[in-house]
């Protein structure tokens, strides 16, 4: 099976590896092998790599980063930068899992959840001095007034900030983390210790599964026999030339990314 480019930006892979043509999945599956289990999937508390990449694949935030690691839209359709304040002009066509269209009060309650003291996303209201969102013509706005204007708000800060909705997650209190409710591409199907599902609902793949393996040479074997499709920042670099050696049944794709390894 090949990876659809539009995956690997998703995933934002560094070093991976993808079978083509498993014979293990169906063609509307990929099975991708992760170390570890996410500490998380809430995003408002997510800060492991596992968790932050799946967060991403179920949630929305404003705005995402580019093939060349630049701001493009996301959950807002587009904004303009005046002085020091940015003003957000948010998707018309943004709904919630549950098909609840989204509200201004969920961009409020998501704002203040990110920016509330003691969260690890905290360190985002640093740089504001104020925010508000507004609706005008029917279309919501979010204007953030930053204390210094900067371009490295919306490719850094900002991206820790996902669109969460109000009401499901005052009723579900915490239990939000089992059932999660986005506007991502994907929903969360199940999630054990040793896997997690996700369905497609605006995505081309119509299932991605998540397994956990912890032992690297299990993860190397599992992806030789064909029971993986993808290993993403989970391969020994010393075993990467095993699959460049077999371009007929492997994928091999290297980005310059943002990790760094000691």
């Amino acid at each position: 099976m090949t990876l659809k480019p539009w995956l690997c930006a998703m995933l934002f892979l560094l070093i991976g590896c993808t079978r083509k043509h498993s014979a293990s999945t169906p063609d509307d599956t990929l099975v991708v092998a992760i170390s570890a289990e996410p500490a998380t999937l809430d995003p408002r508390y997510a800060t492991d790599a596992v968790g932050t990449r799946m967060t991403s694949l179920i949630f929305n935030g404003l705005v995402r980063l580019g093939e060349n690691f630049e701001a493009v839209p996301e959950g807002a359709e587009s904004w303009t930068l005046k002085g020091n304040t940015f003003s957000f002009k948010m998707r018309d066509d943004l709904k919630f899992h549950n098909g609840r269209k989204l509200k201004a009060e969920d961009v409020e309650f998501s704002m203040t959840t990110a920016l509330s003291p003691g969260g690890p996303y905290a360190t985002v209201g640093d740089s504001v001095k104020a925010w508000r969102v507004r609706e005008d013509g029917g279309r919501i706005y979010l204007d953030i007034e930053l204390h210094v204007g900067s371009d490295k708000f919306l490719t850094s800060e900002l991206r820790g900030v996902k669109i969460v909705p109000k009401a499901e997650v005052l009723a579900a209190d915490t239990e939000f983390s089992r059932n999660l409710i986005g506007t991502g591409g994907y929903r969360l199907v199940r999630q054990t210790s040793n896997e997690i599902e996700l369905e497609a609902v605006t995505a081309k793949t119509k299932h991605l599964i998540f397994k956990v393996i912890h032992d690297d040479f299990t993860r190397y074997q599992k992806m030789l026999k064909g029971d993986i499709d993808i290993l993403q920042m989970e391969l020994p670099r010393d075993r990467v030339a095993d699959f460049k050696a077999q371009p007929e049944k492997f994928q091999v794709l290297q980005y310059p990314g943002l990790s760094m390894s000691y």
